[in-house]
Order: structure tokens, then C-alpha cells, then sequence
């Protein structure tokens, strides 16, 4: 029973001054919230605007990352402060598991949906090359003629 109340104590209590991991993560956090940053403003959606899938995929990515980097800059504020329920060493665990799970989550569409999207759009891109385009008095008259037919 002690080992669990010494594990629910360390979770639980505020660090103080025992907290040496600054350093790296700050450096960390400050690469996450670069990589937005690079994507948006030195056009980086520029270099990806003919491929669909992909820039959604960045877009979602850089959200990602800056709402990992301004959690992360709250919770070591939070430590910095020694804040009585923000400091906890809990909420640094939910948001390493957080960013674990963010990290699977994001290998899964890697490997597994984002080939079938880019399979799409390629088709999409060779049907719109040697397809022409519907003539839209063909397509507003065709409820008509589908009509007129099962009508004789």
C-alpha cells in the first residue's frame, strides 16, 4: 500500500525546484511551433498547391503542433509558476501520452489513408485531362429527357 500512495504522492504534488527538464523542452516545443510557422508563412502551402491530400494532411499537422506547443508553453509556465493544481507531474504525463497518441494516430494516416487520397487524386487529375467537361444545358435537360423517355 505505501509504494501506491508514494506513486499517487509524486503524481499529485508540485515539483518545486526539482523540475531540470527546461531546457529540452523548451527547445521542443519551440521546434513545434516553428514547423507551422515554416509551412505557413514562408510558403510552404505554395510548394504543395496542385496536391490536394498532402496539403490538407500539413494543414492538419501544423494545427496539431500548435496546440502541442501552446499546451506545452502553459504547462511549463504552469511548473515555473508552481501553480497549486497545474503543476502537477500528472498533467506532464497526459501530455506526453497525449503527443504518443497524436504520433500513432498521425503514422496511421501516413501509411494507411493518405496513399489511397493521393490514388484518388491522381485519378481525379486523369479523368479531368481526358474527360470533357459536361455541358450544363445537357445536364439541367437531362431529368427532362429521362422523362420524356419512360413516358413512350
Amino acid at each position: 500500500m505505501s509504494t501506491v500512495q508514494a506513486i499517487v504522492r509524486y503524481l499529485f504534488t508540485s515539483p518545486g525546484t526539482s523540475f531540470n527538464y527546461y531546457t529540452p523542452f523548451v527547445i521542443a516545443t519551440i521546434a513545434a511551433a516553428v514547423v507551422p510557422a515554416v509551412h505557413f508563412l514562408l510558403e510552404g502551402r505554395q510548394r504543395v498547391r496542385n496536391v490536394l491530400p498532402i496539403q490538407q494532411a500539413l494543414d492538419s499537422a501544423a494545427k496539431i503542433l500548435t496546440v502541442a506547443a501552446v499546451l506545452a508553453f502553459v504547462l511549463m509556465f504552469c511548473r515555473h509558476a508552481n501553480v497549486p493544481v497545474l503543476s502537477w507531474r500528472i498533467w506532464l504525463y497526459f501530455y506526453v501520452i497525449g503527443l504518443g497518441i497524436a504520433f500513432v494516430l498521425a503514422l496511421r494516416f501516413i501509411y494507411g489513408e493518405l496513399p489511397r487520397r493521393l490514388a484518388a487524386h491522381d485519378n481525379e487529375l486523369l479523368r479531368s485531362r481526358y474527360l470533357a467537361p459536361p455541358n450544363q444545358r445537357q445536364v439541367l435537360r437531362a431529368g427532362e429527357r429521362r422523362r420524356s423517355v419512360q413516358r413512350t
